[in-house]
């Protein structure tokens, strides 16, 4: 397959094809990536002032999880072979993504996140999700909550106040 140059992707579709591109796929499931999602968004909160990608984050019970990670899988064929091996999915990228339209600033924060996790355990990464942002709005969201397998949505303006929030007591 040629090198393709894609201009119509939404940012989390392009990250998702950098991270599965960069990222050690042996170790790229689709939990890790939801998390990975998560971690560069905040990451990009709190030295951007803004985040990479869109839509919302639902606080679950094992963390944040992307809430379009799911439906965009399929849009993303092209660059992303998406593998099913029993009850867990991985991303390999195809390595066929000519540039990416990250400025420096986003490129260096995603690359931090990379390098801070791809040589980490699962449930190393999965408990560092686990922190004051995500445990403040998963109790917030509980009291929303109709069934057990209802998640409650951060909203995206709700992350950013916190975040932007947990910057200003640190200055």
């Amino acid at each position: 397959m040629s090198n393709m140059w894609i201009t119509s992707m939404t940012p989390t579709e392009e990250l998702i094809v950098y991270l599965a591109n960069n990222f050690p796929n042996q170790n790229l499931t689709q939990l890790v990536m939801h998390k990975l999602l998560y971690f560069v968004d905040k990451s990009a909160l709190q030295k951007l002032g803004r985040r990479i990608t869109t839509g919302p984050y639902k606080a679950n019970k094992w963390g944040p999880t992307h809430n379009h990670l799911n439906a965009i899988e399929h849009d993303l064929a092209a660059w992303v072979n998406v593998l099913r091996k029993g009850s867990k999915t991985y991303y390999v990228g195809l390595n066929n993504r000519q540039g990416y339209s990250f400025d420096k600033e986003e490129l260096a924060v995603i690359d931090e996140v990379i390098k801070k996790y791809k040589n980490a355990k699962t449930d190393v990464i999965i408990e560092d999700s686990h922190d004051e942002y995500w445990e403040e709005l998963y109790k917030k969201g509980q009291a929303y909550q109709y069934t057990k397998y209802d998640s409650p949505i951060i909203d995206v303006d709700v992350l950013s106040g916190i975040l932007k929030s947990a910057n200003n007591k640190k200055q």
